[in-house]
């Protein structure tokens, strides 16, 4: 289990009058993404939400992002621009290994993506468990390939791909 931070948004808080926020379940450089309730689906989400380490603050008591130092605004604002277009653009791939993004928006002074959550844990997870049959280890070869080749040809990069990155469906 994920351990909360005081940085995290508060436990249920509710996003863009539909997202109730459960647990924090990861933390990069560049947000911090959440398990959630969509509640007019009772369907459950992940919730990513902008918040650049080391320039990102949340205000005491409150769900409401800052940049406290002004030398930093500059670089949140195009890392926040670069964040939203980037979501738009994972949006729009249509790939079965891409987890789909359902909505985008702005609230609390950042930005949060919202993406269907998968459940069935990482391949860091699975390899725990020991050596993965080579069938299946193919399979998860070629998925990561497909995804890839999808998302560099869209002109993307994924800089993050490692065995906590590679999610399977429940």
């Amino acid at each position: 289990k994920y351990e909360r931070k005081p940085h995290h948004l508060p436990l249920y808080t509710i996003l863009n009058g539909r997202y109730l926020i459960g647990s924090a379940i990861g933390e990069g450089g560049f947000g911090i993404t959440y398990l959630a309730e969509q509640t007019g689906l009772g369907m459950r989400v992940a919730i990513k939400e902008f918040f650049l380490k080391g320039s990102c603050t949340r205000e005491n008591g409150t769900s409401r992002v800052s940049v406290p130092v002004a030398d930093n605004e500059e670089l949140v604002t195009r890392c926040l621009k670069k964040f939203k277009a980037e979501a738009r653009k994972i949006a729009s791939l249509n790939n079965d290994h891409i987890v789909n993004i359902i909505d985008v928006f702005d609230e609390n002074g950042t930005s949060y993506y919202v993406m269907k959550y998968l459940g069935g844990g990482s391949l860091a997870l699975r390899l725990k468990g020991g050596a993965v049959p080579v069938k299946a280890a193919l399979k998860v070869i070629g998925d990561i390939a497909d995804a890839l080749k999808s998302v560099h040809s869209n002109g993307l990069m994924h800089l993050d791909v490692q065995p906590a990155t590679i999610l399977f469906y429940e």
